[in-house]
């Protein structure tokens, strides 16, 4: 799925690479959104507790010139599961021809979800509980592949 960048993990570097980001993140559980905003003092984040609200925050920042640029969910969530605004976010972007790198979180190692994120075009994958050098790790991780792409 992700890909390590051929350089090791820089603290310095992510934090430079965040700064140009418009973060949302979206799990139900607010001690876990809060936690994760903390990660980011410097960044542009937005919270959600509600997977339908992220989605139409995402749908109109995608119609102004700040789109969100990278979406942290959890998969397992009440109302509709960080697999459908996955897919449903992946629709709205060919309509607005951008692209968001999304990175979801999942408690319970489900394979069969981590496949169909896979398959949806899940940039990164965090396994909870974590440790915050991990989470950052793979938002490293996420964020070098797109400037190699680039």
């Amino acid at each position: 799925m992700v890909k390590q960048p051929n350089s090791e993990f820089d603290p310095n570097m992510l934090e430079e690479l965040l700064k140009a980001e418009k973060i949302m993140v979206v799990d139900d559980e607010e001690i876990i959104t809060n936690i994760i905003s903390r990660f980011f003092p410097q960044c542009q984040v937005s919270l959600f507790l509600d997977s339908t609200q992220a989605l139409d925050h995402y749908k109109e920042s995608t119609k102004t010139e700040n789109p969100f640029t990278l979406i942290i969910s959890d998969i397992f969530m009440p109302k509709m599961d960080g697999l459908t605004l996955l897919q449903k976010i992946r629709e709205v972007e060919k309509e607005a021809k951008i692209r968001t790198m999304v990175v979801v979180m999942s408690g319970f190692g489900d394979k069969g979800r981590l496949k169909r994120a896979q398959e949806l075009g899940v940039d990164g994958f965090i396994d909870k509980p974590f440790l915050k050098k991990t989470f950052l790790e793979c938002l490293y991780a996420v964020l070098k592949n797109r400037e190699m792409e680039n």
